[in-house]
Order: structure tokens, then sequence, then C-alpha cells
């Protein structure tokens, strides 16, 4: 698709290698990558309309926040939420990442490359990973930080774990989150 409006709940509830998001979303509605699926975003760019993911989004092509929110929704025992860059790529433009739930595994990868996230780009909260998932092997991800990756969530953690990290933004722990 290009240039979808949603103006109520877009439930993305398919099988993420079959299918595919592409160009600018807007409107006043808002996202959700429903519970065991979701969707491939490629080259997608997020303009104010808020994403909560509960499955699994796949990202190519870059991604890029104009004003936009994306919530990983831990809330299930057991369950992944991943937000999956494939290859190296940027998250980019202005906007958050939220890790939030305690239940699941939050996770924002890179797979396979280098992921940057873009200076004007906040991801917080907890708990969380961003990187590698350390309980895969052999994934070849990078991360470089032009913005800022800030664990805020009370008693919470945001786990940095790549095959290398290069920080030119901000790391940092606030309100009692650790950042490991």
């Amino acid at each position: 698709t290009d240039g979808l409006v949603v103006k109520g709940t877009l439930a993305l509830a398919g099988d993420p290698a079959n299918t595919v998001l592409r160009g600018t979303v807007a409107g006043p509605g808002s996202i959700v990558a429903a519970e065991n699926s979701g969707a491939t975003f490629d080259a997608v760019t997020l303009s104010t309309i808020p994403l909560t993911v509960r499955g699994q989004v796949r990202v190519t092509g870059g991604m890029t926040l104009q004003g936009a929110k994306v919530t990983l929704l831990g809330d299930t025992a057991g369950a992944d939420r991943r937000l999956e860059f494939a290859g190296s790529q940027a998250l980019a433009g202005t906007g958050e990442v939220v890790f939030s739930g305690t239940a699941s595994r939050n996770l924002v990868l890179a797979s396979g490359g280098a992921l940057t996230v873009g200076s004007g780009i906040t991801v917080h909260g907890g708990p969380g990973i961003i990187g590698e998932d350390p309980a895969a092997a052999g994934t070849d991800s990078h991360l470089v930080v032009a913005g800022r990756i800030v664990a805020d969530a009370g008693g919470e953690e945001i786990l940095v774990s790549a095959d290398s990290v290069v920080n030119h933004g901000t790391l940092g722990a606030v309100g009692g989150g650790s950042l490991r």
C-alpha cells in the first residue's frame, strides 16, 4: 500500500512473511500487530499514527517515524514481541519506541546487519532487548545509536546486546530502570 490513511484500527493479523505494508501510513486511527501474527513493513513511514506490537513486525528498507510511537506490549507470558530489522537499515525520523509490560520478551532486533537508531528516536521503558537476541546464535547484528536508549521504567532493564555497539547518542537509565 502507498499512502494509507487509517481512521479506525488496522489489525495486522497475517503471517509476517506474507503480509506486506509499504509507503506512508497516517491518520487518526491506530495499527495493532496481533498476537502470533503481524506483517512486514517495507520502507514504511508512520506519520503520527501509533503502532502496538503484540506479535511481530519485520522491517525491510528502513522505518521512519514522523511523530509516531511504537509500543511493544509484553502482556502475554512466554510470547515474544518483535520489531525485527532484517539486514542493515535505519530507524529514522522523530518518535519513540516503548518497551511496555513484563509478561513477555520485548525485542527490537538487528538481524543480519547493522541497525542505526536515528538521532530523533528515543527507545525507552522496560523490560526489553535491543540489538541481538542473546538466546539466538549467529545473527551477526550490529547497533549504531545516534538517538537515545534510556531505561526509565522502575525496576526494569533494557539490555543492549550486539556483536558491536557504536554510541553517538545517549545510553542511560533513570527513574530506577537499568541499562545493561
